[in-house]
């Protein structure tokens, strides 16, 4: 992966038709894992966008976070995914 001049590892490109890669993905294709500074970063939108949710209880009736359903969307915000009720 390529590195940011403050050291973050760039997101890998995103597939043609792909919006979004999971944790999981991203974990699997990082050589190094992750640095603290990056999961605090990883926790601190994860709650932002749990507050966005409790906000709107109808969105969700059962959510897992796990790193099959927290994923980051283009931009490289977090957002949440429905794996179903299989994992």
């Amino acid at each position: 992966m390529a590195v940011t001049s403050l050291g973050f590892e760039l997101l890998p490109a995103l597939s043609e038709g792909e919006e979004h890669i999971s944790l999981c993905d991203l974990l699997l294709d990082s050589t190094n894992g992750m640095e603290e500074k990056e999961l605090w970063a990883i926790c601190s939108q994860c709650c932002t966008a749990l507050e966005s949710i409790e906000a709107s209880p109808d969105m969700f009736q059962l959510l897992c976070v796990t790193p099959f359903s927290l994923a980051f969307d283009v931009s490289g915000s977090v957002c949440f995914l429905d794996i179903g009720s299989g994992r």
